[in-house]
Parts: C-alpha cells; sequence; structure tokens
C-alpha cells in the first residue's frame, strides 16, 4: 500500500472528525472517494470491525499496519485527539515505507457464518409458522430457541464469538443503530422466504451476559382477516355478527398476549370495510394494513397519543373506531365519549375473561361507569391459543371425573410425527367466550355491583376449550397447560 495514500487518508479522517461527522459516516464517505479507490477492502473491513465493536487500532494492527503507526492512534483515541493528532500520524506514514494491508480471513469466514445463521433461523422460523426467535446469550455460549404454536422450543446452542456479529447483522437489516449496544432498540425488517413476504419486528435488549434479540414473525400468507376463517363456530359467528350490527357503542375484544385478539379484531374491521363504513383505527405499532381504512400510528415522542389521535378521529366524520389498546383511564373516557356520540368503538385490553374485564373497569374511580353501562354492547373474550392436535393423534377413552362433568366419552393424545416435528401439535386455535351487555349486566357495571357481575358474567372459557377436547381439536393436557384447570 503506497504510504502517501495512507498519509492522506490520516489527514483527510482526522479533519471529517474534526468538523463533528461521527466516525462510522467519516469511513463510510472515505470509502466512496475515488482518491482512496485502492483502501475500499481496508475501509470495508474497518467499518464492519467497529460496528462490531473492535477498537480501531486493533482492526488496524489486524490489517497489517505498521505498529508505529498502530500505536499513535491508540493513543490519539485514548486521549480523545485522533483528529488534532492526525497530522503526526500521517507525518509517521510519510517516514515509513510502503506495506501491504491483508484483511483477516477468520472474520470473513466469521461474518458470512453470521449471515448463513440469521439467514436459515428466519428460513426455519417461516417455515415452520415459528411466532418468535429468542438470541439468548449465556456466560459461555448463545442459545436459539423458537416459539413454535406457543411453547418454546430450544433449537441449538452456538459459539458467544457470534454474538457480536449475528447483533450487527440483525441490526443493520432491520435499520437500527449498530453501535448502540447500551440501550434497548426496536426495528422492523420485509424478507421474502421462498417467494412469501415475511414482516419481522425485532427488540434487542441489553444483559449481563450480553445484548439479547427477539424476533417477532408476522408472515403475510398467515394474515387471517375474514370472519368465517377464524375457527368461529356457526353460534358464535352468529353473536358476533349480532354484535357488529349495532351502529353506535362499545365493543370489548380481551384477551393475555397471544390469544389471537388482533386476528379477531382485524376480521371485524375487514368486514366493516367491505360494507363500505368509513373505518379509523388508532394504533402502536399498526400491525396489519387493511385496505380502504385509515390507520393511524401513534407517536407519544411528538404529541400523538392514544387520547389526541381519538379527538382528531371524531372530526373525520368516522362509522367504525379501532382503539389498540385501553392503555389509561383517559383513554377509556375518550373512547367512551366517542361510543356515546354515534360512532361504533371496537378495543383491546388484555384481561383473561369479560368477567374480570368488567370487574376491573367497574372498580377504575376515574371512569364514568353510568356511561359505560349505557354504552357497552359486549364482550368478546379469548383465552391463549389452544395447540391443534397434529394428524397422528390418538384416540383414548376419557378419565371418569371428566365423562361425568362434561359428558366427554373419547378424548385424543397427541403422538408426534415429522409434520408436526414431533411435538403432537400443528397450528393453534382460538377459545372464544361472547358476552352480550344485556340490562342486568348494564345495571350491574352502573351501580359498581361487583358481585353481581360475578354471577352474570361468570366465565364459560372452560366449557368452550373442554367442547373442543370433545370434537377431537385439541387435548385435555393442551386445556390444562393455557387454562391451569379442565
Amino acid at each position: 500500500m503506497n504510504k502517501n495514500t495512507i498519509a492522506l487518508f490520516y489527514r483527510t479522517f482526522g479533519k471529517m472528525l474534526g468538523t463533528g461527522i461521527p466516525l462510522l459516516i467519516s469511513l463510510e464517505t472515505l470509502k466512496k472517494d475515488q482518491k482512496f479507490k485502492e483502501l475500499t477492502e481496508f475501509l470495508d473491513y474497518l467499518i464492519r470491525a467497529v460496528k462490531l465493536g473492535k477498537e480501531l487500532h486493533v482492526a488496524m494492527a489486524h490489517a497489517g499496519f505498521p505498529l508505529d503507526q498502530v500505536e499513535a492512534v491508540h493513543k490519539a483515541v485514548v486521549a480523545g485527539e485522533l483528529d488534532y493528532r492526525s497530522d503526526d500520524i500521517a507525518s509517521l506514514a510519510e517516514a515509513g515505507s510502503d506495506f501491504t494491508i491483508s484483511i483477516p480471513e477468520q472474520a470473513l469466514e466469521m461474518e458470512q457464518e453470521a449471515i448463513r445463521l440469521v439467514n436459515s433461523w428466519i428460513e426455519f422460523a417461516v417455515k415452520n409458522n415459528a411466532s418468535d426467535l429468542h438470541i439468548i446469550p449465556t456466560i459461555r455460549q448463545i442459545q436459539i430457541k423458537f416459539r413454535i404454536d406457543g411453547v418454546l422450543q430450544q433449537h441449538a446452542e452456538i459459539d458467544k464469538k457470534y454474538l457480536p456479529l449475528l447483533c450487527v447483522r440483525i441490526k443493520t437489516m432491520a435499520d437500527c443503530d449498530v453501535v448502540e449496544t447500551r440501550l434497548p432498540q426496536d426495528g422492523r425488517m420485509l424478507v421474502r422466504v421462498n417467494g412469501d413476504d415475511c414482516d419481522i419486528r425485532i427488540c434487542t435488549v441489553p444483559s449481563a451476559t450480553g445484548e439479547k434479540i427477539t424476533l417477532r414473525f408476522m408472515p403475510k400468507k398467515n394474515v387471517i382477516i375474514d370472519l368465517k376463517s377464524i375457527c368461529l363456530s356457526r353460534e358464535e359467528l352468529s353473536q358476533v355478527g349480532a354484535l357488529m350490527e349495532h351502529s353506535y357503542g362499545l365493543l370489548l375484544v380481551t384477551g393475555l398476549t397471544g390469544s389471537g385478539k388482533s386476528t379477531t379484531c382485524y376480521s371485524m374491521l375487514q368486514e366493516f370495510v367491505n360494507r363500505n363504513l368509513n373505518v379509523v383505527t388508532v394504533e402502536d405499532p399498526v400491525e396489519y394494513a387493511i385496505e380502504g381504512a385509515t390507520q393511524i400510528q401513534v407517536r407519544p415522542h411528538i404529541g400523538l397519543n392514544f387520547v389526541s389521535a381519538l379527538r382528531a378521529v371524531m372530526r373525520t366524520d368516522p362509522d367504525v373506531i379501532f382503539v389498540a389498546e385501553f392503555r389509561d383511564t383517559e383513554t377509556i373516557n375518550a373512547a367512551l365519549k366517542a361510543a356515546q356520540t354515534g360512532h361504533l368503538v371496537i378495543a383491546v385490553t388484555h384481561s383473561p375473561s369479560a368477567c374480570e374485564l368488567l370487574e376491573m373497569m367497574t372498580g377504575l374511580p376515574d371512569v364514568e361507569h353510568e356511561v359505560l353501562a349505557n354504552v357497552l354492547i359486549g364482550v368478546i373474550a379469548q383465552s391463549q391459543l389452544a395447540r391443534k392436535l397434529c394428524e397422528c393423534k390418538k384416540k383414548a377413552a376419557a378419565p371418569a371425573k371428566v365423562q361425568k362433568k362434561y359428558g366427554i366419552k373419547t378424548v385424543w393424545n397427541p403422538v408426534g410425527c415429522d409434520k408436526c416435528l414431533k411435538s403432537g401439535y400443528r397450528g393453534r386455535i382460538p377459545v372464544y367466550e361472547i358476552t352480550e351487555a344485556g340490562r342486568e349486566i348494564k345495571e350491574a357495571i352502573a351501580n359498581k355491583d361487583v358481585k353481581l357481575i360475578r354471577k352474570i358474567a361468570a366465565s364459560g372459557m372452560l366449557s368452550k376449550a373442554m367442547a373442543k377436547v370433545g370434537t377431537g381439536e385439541t387435548s385435555l393436557a393442551e386445556i390444562g397447560r393455557i387454562l391451569g384447570v379442565y
């Protein structure tokens, strides 16, 4: 490598740093400069090394730079004077000899392996309908786990030396800050696997053993926005249809994380769009695009929160308003006002049953309970999604207590085959509890009568779940896992 080119590199690099241009941006700019064309490979390596957290002088040493220059760069960085001392380092280069830059082969091989690993995990997740991928650093290893059909499964353990490379690869794909490792980050990427588009949300969090990365997969092909396709029984479909016939009021959809609330809500919203109604949503984040609906992403950092968005939405002549989350009483009261003034409001909460939701809302001191009682039209509650038995299932006699209590004589148990990855389950199904807000429930809410609410809206989730056991859709063990009892 020509020593004069290296000297020019030091001087130009120092001037850029001196004007306040960040280190990585300076290196990226120099890589595009034709004056440093012969340094392109080295600069590309240097940029990757810095992104991986490697110190500048260490990367230069590995690339074969003379030790006097490496030491000078190290001292300048430690003193925080790399911009001021760049001329001195350039003079060192001019006084020395030409030298050969060699990019470490091992570094390139590890980068390629990290890329291969990430690509293979994404492909595996999409192929096996995994909802999440967890990259968990431990003291000595990195654990790779997938959540498939709601259950976290160990997939592999790899050497911890790959952690920085994996973090950089995933952060780059998700347009995150690759240098920041001290703070949590959220990102998003859109990939195509075997011709199918998949939206992936990523979250990184710093831990005592390194950055933990979680990828949530949302394949476009799996998006179901059709009420007739979300496993509602004929009776349940009729009940939901009756609730949707209201021209105004509040419809609550509740359930724990992973219960399928979003799928239910989007299916209803799509039906309203198909009816040529003006549908406006307030979400954080917007999970799926609905053609024909106006979807608003809240941005609290600029003052666009759920409440301010709802107030603005009221002036857009909406027929149906969707509130993706009840986060505080101010949002609840804003939604109640919207429902009271002639709009159908669909809102999402996180209670496990209709009874617990109504009990919780009745206990909120700042909520206008009379208004809530007046506008509430019903609650659609969902349990955690139950894993669906694979075709390899095996018939068995039901336990005596199940036969006596539920009248179920035959049950099916998981077996395991190649199709279901030996788990015995393949896919998931929802369990619904649909409660219409009749006169008794409205009076109980208005009077804050918790005992009466518990009596009227007693959870029927277990009986609904056991009905799916009787039809062979799922197993007793699975109902015990998601509900705790059977």
